[in-house]
């Protein structure tokens, strides 16, 4: 009796409270169904989240804001974005090389208010490259340096692979990495003070790629071994290089080549010309609204 009478407690006890666990979960927004069917064994699906804070530091109310937002690349080598949900209504916009920007357009924004944007995106990521489509315009010179087709002539070798092996460990063996730095210095300034961050190693694997001959692309995204969660701290620039009819990793900065493909999310391949409008845009995200801040958690 005792018994039967702590049951009815309990579960007039653990029921509300369930009910308030669920209610405080964000509602969000689907664009795509996932894949559901059983995976090879070179497959596993991932989920990665990240949220933004978009505040509004002035005393006047924000109309018209807009976020804009790059989400994981819709299917690289190694990556396939199955489904992408929000915590608020967005316009997906499809760009060149399967990049996909996520446009929020806000409601207004009250004075000192701010905004949660939160993301959840599913993956299917692959422990070897998938085969991909033609290269397209990733021959095409990323600059005019004597210096750089002189050193892509003497590591230029027999094979695609040995001639990107001998790139990336000249890179390993002569770049110093200065950390990061918010200014983009190019593959020629990297070369001629043999130092750079992220970006300036990707940049001089692609420009010493090309001029030997070998299809190569800057990707941008995520390094993120282990979580779900993307931090503004794990952003990071790699080199691509195609061979076998897929394209392969190679990251001289994080000494890694042709491997650890899971720790990768790309959200961003860098169009292999770049036009004027991609140049003066953005990488990862940003507000449109005078007076708005936006910080990645």
């Amino acid at each position: 009796m005792n018994g039967n009478v702590t049951i009815r407690i309990l579960s007039v006890i653990v029921i509300p409270v369930i009910g308030l666990i669920i209610g405080m979960q964000p509602v969000f927004h689907v664009d795509q169904q996932a894949r559901r069917d059983v995976l090879p064994v070179n497959e596993m699906s991932r989920t990665v989240l990240y949220r933004f804070h978009i505040h509004n530091s002035t005393n006047q109310p924000v109309h018209r804001a807009c976020f804009h937002l790059y989400a994981p690349v819709k299917q690289t080598s190694t990556q396939r974005c199955t489904k992408i949900q929000s915590s608020h209504p967005y316009e997906m916009k499809a760009e060149a090389g399967g990049n996909q920007m996520m446009i929020f357009p806000l409601a207004t924004v009250p004075p000192y208010a701010s905004k949660i944007v939160s993301i959840r995106a599913s993956l299917i990521m692959r422990t070897t490259p998938w085969e991909t489509g033609p290269f397209g315009s990733y021959l095409i010179a990323t600059i005019e340096n004597k210096n750089i087709r002189n050193l892509a002539q003497k590591l230029r070798s027999d094979t695609p692979r040995e001639t990107a092996d001998n790139i990336y460990r000249w890179i390993i063996d002569h770049i110093q990495f200065t950390g990061y730095t918010r200014e983009e210095k190019g593959a020629s300034c990297a070369l001629a003070r043999r130092e750079g961050d992220c970006t300036e190693f990707a940049d001089l694997f692609v420009a010493i790629s090309r001029a030997a001959g070998l299809p190569a692309r800057r990707v941008s995204g995520y390094l993120i071994p282990e979580g779900e969660v993307l931090k503004p701290g794990a952003y990071h620039d790699w080199a691509e290089f195609y061979e076998g009819g897929a394209w392969r990793i190679a990251d001289a900065q994080q000494r890694n080549f042709d491997m650890r493909y899971l720790d990768y999310v790309a959200t961003r391949i860098v169009p292999p010309v770049l036009s004027a409008e991609s140049a003066g845009g953005f990488h990862q995200f940003y507000i449109e609204g005078d007076g708005l801040t936006v910080k990645m958690d």
